[in-house]
């Protein structure tokens, strides 16, 4: 005669939860951990480009021959600097998707400030476009830096 397997319901019960928290824990694991680190990562990298924008444009103006004038443009050492900082975190924006760097129009709001400011620095004398480098550089920094009240992750 075949023997019969008898389990408590006790330790039914226990065996059904042990199995319940191990595929939980395995669905948190390997599904919303790696999801929240990406997402992490993506604010990282946001908030880094950020903060390089921000220092690029609070970097000293200084004479330079560009294009075959005189201009004050931002001190290129301290460009050099601002730039260093984002590629020390080792984050590389090709590692996200368009559309998840895109998702909350920070770079778009960038990019329409820096136009915005641009376009409220030049002058057209004689056809020939001139931007005032002082005027468009201070404009930049303290309309992006407003864009702190807009997007938290900033602060």
């Amino acid at each position: 005669m075949a023997e019969e397997i008898k389990i408590k319901r006790d330790h039914f019960i226990i065996g059904v939860v042990v199995i319940l928290i191990i595929i939980f824990a395995s669905v948190y694991y390997f599904y919303y951990m790696p999801k929240q680190n990406y997402q992490k990562s993506i604010i990282t990298y946001k908030k880094a480009m950020y903060d390089s924008v921000i220092c690029q444009y609070s970097c000293p103006l200084t004479e330079q021959k560009f294009q075959k004038t005189n201009q004050s443009l931002p001190d290129q050492q301290c460009i050099k600097t601002c730039t260093e900082a984002v590629k020390a975190l080792n984050i590389s924006g090709s590692q996200f998707s368009d559309s998840d760097l895109l998702k909350d129009n920070l770079f778009a709001d960038l990019d329409l400030i820096i136009k915005n400011c641009q376009t409220s620095s030049t002058q057209t004398v004689d056809n020939v476009t001139i931007i005032n480098s002082s005027s468009f550089f201070t404009c930049v920094k303290p309309e992006a830096v407003a864009l702190k009240e807009k997007y938290s992750y900033l602060n």
